[in-house]
């Protein structure tokens, strides 16, 4: 977990409040989260596409 320091330090502005970086890490986890279950999507996909063109290639050997 980001500590509220180290969010601090990646905002990079003094002028906002505890409160203010909390909500910021909490985005932050929440695009992480939507980033990663994107990743597992395409990821699950490729490999569909994968086992699809293997099939394929099996039928014609």
């Amino acid at each position: 977990m980001l500590s509220i320091e180290r969010v601090k330090e990646l905002v990079n502005d003094p002028s906002l409040t505890d409160e203010e970086i909390k909500e910021i890490r909490d985005e932050f986890y929440l695009l992480a989260e939507i980033i990663f279950e994107q990743w597992k999507a395409e990821r699950e996909t490729n490999s569909q596409q994968s086992e699809e063109t293997m099939l394929s290639v099996d039928k014609l050997v």
